[in-house]
Order: C-alpha cells, then sequence, then structure tokens
C-alpha cells in the first residue's frame, strides 16, 4: 500500500471527484480492490482504473466476480476483507454512476 506525504492525500481519501459537470473527454478514474485468499493468507490489491462508464463497470464486475470466487478462503481476513472491498467497489462505482447522471 503507498504511504503518503504531506503533499499527497492517502489511499484511503482516494476516489475523490469534484462535484460539477462531467469530464469533457468522458473518462472517469476509480480504485477497485481484488482480495485473493489461500487458507491463513489473504492478499488484497487496489488499482486505479480510467475509462468510460462501460469500462469501469466491465472492471468493477471483474473484481467482483474474483472476490467472490477468490477473496473469502482466507481464515479470518479473507472473511473480513472480501465483503469490505465488495462494499468499497460497489460505492466506486455508484458514485462514478452518478457522476455521469448528473446527481453529484
Amino acid at each position: 500500500m503507498a504511504s503518503s506525504t504531506p503533499d499527497q492525500p492517502s489511499t484511503a481519501q482516494l476516489p475523490v471527484y469534484p462535484k460539477g459537470p462531467r469530464p469533457p473527454d468522458g473518462q472517469y478514474r476509480i480504485q477497485l480492490t481484488k482480495v485473493t485468499s489461500f487458507f491463513l493468507v489473504t492478499y488484497s490489491r487496489t488499482t486505479t482504473w480510467t475509462g468510460s462508464l462501460e469500462e469501469l463497470e466491465a472492471a468493477a464486475r471483474s473484481a467482483l466476480v474474483h472476490n467472490l470466487l477468490l477473496g473469502w478462503w482466507g481464515l479470518p481476513f479473507g472473511l473480513i476483507r472480501t465483503p469490505m472491498a465488495i462494499a468499497q467497489n460497489a460505492s466506486a462505482i455508484r458514485l462514478v454512476r452518478d457522476l455521469v447522471s448528473g446527481k453529484c
């Protein structure tokens, strides 16, 4: 996980989107987390994705399938981290959908 410096926000604060009109190029950015677990070991990887709404929805679906198939196998952290990652990913894609529809 990236560490933060005084000039750089921590990754826990991302994604932050300005309110207002859609970006002129139609490109949005979100962070999606994939959790992979094997018995007692759980890995969590957060990746920043940039693209159109359709591309980001496809990436979010891919992350959801990955988390559901591979995330929960680790005890105890797979069972803890997987629902957290699914909720964070759902929140991130919901925010992009709201930006596209103009609700934000």
